[in-house]
């Protein structure tokens, strides 16, 4: 249920993010990713299935809006590209149901590592991503608090 908060915050955030944005590529990943986490809050498992493979989708979309952005500077770049990649190989496990995908889960860390670089470097240069960034990031804690539970279960 908690994480179901956590989604459901950070859709919002990411909603409300939209009226800061002008970059309608962002934008149009934003959406895709409200409307991917309003559909795994429903319990329906069909919904949740096509909500998760929207989520992988507005994560490839993110990852290709990462290295396609001429403005964007090498910093910037690497950061979103380290956010996006590690949720989105955790997802591909899950989706899947490959093996050690709570192994995965804590490879999401490296995307709070760079979500943590992003906050000291500041913030105001992802403005465009604000929405992008919350939505990843509140996935990413997530699978870092399953992974660590997985940990303190399995000790």
């Amino acid at each position: 249920m908690l994480f179901q908060v956590l989604m459901a915050v950070a859709g919002l955030f990411a909603l409300f993010s939209l009226g800061f944005s002008k970059d309608y590529y962002a934008r149009f990943i934003v959406l895709l990713m409200c409307v991917s986490v309003t559909l795994t809050l429903v319990s329906t498992p069909t919904l949740k299935t096509i909500g998760l493979v929207l989520y992988s989708v507005s994560l490839v979309l993110t990852i290709v809006y990462a290295l396609l952005k001429s403005e964007f500077s090498a910093r910037k770049r690497s950061l979103l590209l380290l956010l996006a990649i590690p949720v989105f190989i955790a997802l591909m496990f899950q989706l899947n149901q490959w093996p050690a995908v709570n192994i995965m889960y804590g490879l999401t860390g490296l995307s709070l590592i760079s979500a943590l670089f992003i906050f000291i470097g500041g913030i105001r240069s992802y403005k465009n991503e604000l929405g992008i960034l919350s939505i990843i990031i509140a996935d990413a804690l997530i699978h870092v608090i399953i992974y660590f539970q997985w940990q303190l279960y399995n000790f």
